[in-house]
């Protein structure tokens, strides 16, 4: 098979008579087989996204692509690529990032909560 993930994005901006808007939409040909979706805790420190069974030492397979929900009503989630890195994408309560394509050699990013604990929804597909 061909084209098993489609990835569409559409963003609309309309304020004060300015407007911008970009649709776009891909199909990805995905050669493994496995596909994660877990629901994780988030505290106020830094936390390993769980990559379920794609990431880790114990990994069986390649993470390809993520897409992270916060399902918290109030908190916001941040995300960085490591540890002594800056924070980078901030998901506010009840919205998601991504998908994002992982690099080959990615090590699973880290998030903190901005307060209490969040729970944070994780889909990653292998590549």
């Amino acid at each position: 098979m061909a084209n098993e993930l489609e990835i569409t994005g559409i963003i609309k901006y309309n304020k004060s008579g300015i407007k911008s808007d970009l649709s776009l939409s891909s199909r990805v040909s995905i050669t493994g087989s496995r596909v994660t979706e877990i629901v994780q805790d988030i505290g106020t420190s830094d936390s390993e996204i769980n990559l379920g069974d794609l990431g880790g030492s114990e990994g069986q397979g390649s993470p390809g692509y993520i897409i992270i929900e916060n399902l918290s009503e109030e908190n916001t989630v941040s995300l960085k690529p490591t540890s002594g890195s800056s924070y980078m994408i901030s998901i506010g309560a009840r919205k998601f990032a991504g998908p994002f394509e992982l690099h080959d050699n990615a090590s699973a990013p880290l998030a903190k909560s901005s307060a209490g604990s969040s729970n944070v929804r994780i889909i990653v597909v292998e590549k």
